[in-house]
């Protein structure tokens, strides 16, 4: 029955590209988090919990949960760290990571062990990687 498999190959090919669009809408917004963490706006650090860490080729993605829906669901994000680039570990093993959550964002962007994910200048970065290992400690 030609029209069955018509019904069939339309509804497999719909649920296809709503696939799609829904990846590409959650791609943009990551992108916009990750644009608007280098402008000069206020970041709200966060701790997030890192769920997996995946190698690929020239590098690893992290899939860290930053929060919980209405229904208790996690919410998760992805990070590419190329090269030999870790995360900001706060507790020292892979666990507790450290995220910016830039003003007028969504998603957190989780942040570089270096701390070049932010666009601040070199003496910046060492009073801000000062001051992070002072609360690391104290906490």
């Amino acid at each position: 029955m030609l029209w069955n498999r018509t019904l069939v190959d339309s509804a497999f090919m719909l649920g296809i590209a709503a696939a799609g669009i829904g990846l590409f809408a959650r791609g943009a917004k990551s992108d916009r988090s990750r644009r608007l963490a280098r402008r000069e706006t206020t970041l709200d650090l966060r701790e997030v919990k890192v769920a997996q860490i995946s190698p690929v080729l020239g590098g690893k993605y992290v899939q860290f949960q930053y929060g919980a829906d209405r229904k208790g669901k996690p919410l998760l994000a992805m990070s590419f760290f190329g090269g030999k680039k870790e995360p900001y570990w706060l507790d020292g093993q892979r666990g507790i990571a450290l995220a910016a959550l830039p003003e007028g964002a969504s998603i957190p962007v989780l942040l570089d062990a270096d701390l070049k994910r932010l666009d601040v200048s070199p003496p910046e970065i060492a009073t801000i990687a000062a001051r992070l290992k002072g609360m690391v400690a104290g906490a």
